[in-house]
């Protein structure tokens, strides 16, 4: 008498093998077992079902409204201006009814696929911007900023470098003073703070630093704001505004890191003190992933880790050429609303781009390579 096969007992899912796209990722934990994974709070709340038919027709109102309201007077520039403008609030809708939950999970899933949604709209942007001649796209800015389009001065920082200004009639180090004191100092410090909350790690983030003034130096006869005294270069910007917005913003990931998660459903919280605590807590990280790169674990590894430094590189000389190409000034909105796109979109990138690398990419190097 034949014996029946055995079915297959189900292996244990390989790191290949999980489905990195999940809100509920073990990568998110830092764990490879999904069932170690805590589970979502409340998965029966309203706020986490999609109501994709509520919001579509909330959308089809809101058009139909703006489109029976429109003002007869306006001019066909007016008219393509609010088509383009409904165009992109549709998309995002879109992007953030369809799009896949990724890594992140607070406030809530659905801000964060609105961020990637207008992350592709400020690449769309730059695609178009590409292809345009340079006066062109001066004056295709001035439909966000009428005051756009007018060339800038040039302003450098390495014309006196002195440190003592004896002449000076109130401060004998008015050149320090004024650096110091100037705002890019302030956006300097707290860039590297979110620069390193973003990377986590002091490696990467001081190779980062080091390199990025390098580029300063390389690049200072074409920008020549990059011109800097070598104590406002050495000084104020390595061993001040880096130093400290790279200890405290890891220090903040430490904190985060060795912090008790312990996330209770808002319908098992009795109280409303509690609850609104709860509420708080909902503006905070679900978990921390603390990052180690391992950048000289292996080739593979190192050339990986190589690869985003060099794309966070090239993200940060954009900040800079971009304006001065463009006509942009420093103190324009558009620069605000752009490091608030890159720093939302590159923390979310560089989250996914972590857990390819160190759960996906490692088994698909070939035996030897990757340790």
């Amino acid at each position: 008498m034949m014996m029946a096969p055995e079915k297959a007992t189900s292996a244990e899912p390989t790191p290949a093998a999980i489905q990195l796209g999940k809100t509920s990722d073990p990568a998110v934990y830092g764990e490879l077992d999904a069932a170690s994974a805590p589970p979502p709070a409340d998965d029966d709340s309203w706020t986490t079902r999609p109501h994709t038919l509520l919001v579509g027709f909330i959308t089809l109102v809101y058009f139909l409204y703006a489109l029976l309201h429109q003002d007869p007077a306006s001019t066909q520039v007016d008219d393509l201006k609010s088509g383009v403008k409904f165009a992109c609030i549709f998309f995002l809708v879109y992007c953030v009814l369809q799009l896949r939950d990724g890594h992140f999970i607070r406030p809530h899933p659905a801000i964060w696929r609105l961020i990637t949604g207008i992350f592709i709209l400020y690449e769309m942007l730059l695609i178009v911007l590409l292809f345009l001649k340079t006066p062109d796209a001066r004056q295709f800015l001035r439909h966000y900023d009428p005051r756009l389009g007018v060339q800038l001065p040039e302003e450098g920082f390495a014309e006196d470098c002195r440190l003592f200004t004896p002449e000076h009639p109130t401060n004998v180090m008015a050149n320090i003073s004024a650096t110091f004191f100037d705002r890019f100092v302030i956006m300097h410090f707290l860039g590297w703070i979110v620069g390193a909350l973003m990377i986590r790690s002091y490696t990467v983030c001081w190779l980062i630093s080091i390199l990025f003034e390098f580029y300063e130096l390389s690049f200072a006869h074409w920008l020549k704001n990059f011109a800097e005294c070598w104590w406002d270069q050495v000084i104020l910007d390595v061993l001040v505004c880096n130093a400290a917005g790279i200890w405290l913003g890891m220090r903040i990931c430490r904190y985060f890191e060795m912090k008790k998660y312990n996330w209770v459903g808002w319908r098992k919280i009795p109280t409303v003190s509690g609850r609104a605590r709860r509420f708080a807590a909902q503006f905070t990280p679900a978990n921390w992933l603390a990052y180690d790169w391992k950048m000289f674990r292996s080739a593979s590894r190192f050339w990986m880790v190589m690869f985003m430094v060099v794309i966070l590189s090239v993200m940060m000389l954009n900040s800079f050429f971009l304006k001065t190409v463009l006509w942009v000034p420093a103190s324009n909105s558009l620069n605000v609303v752009r490091l608030g796109i890159w720093y939302s979109a590159g923390s979310y990138a560089i989250a996914e781009f972590y857990v390819f690398m160190a759960y996906t990419a490692p088994t698909n190097v070939p035996q030897g390579v990757a340790a």
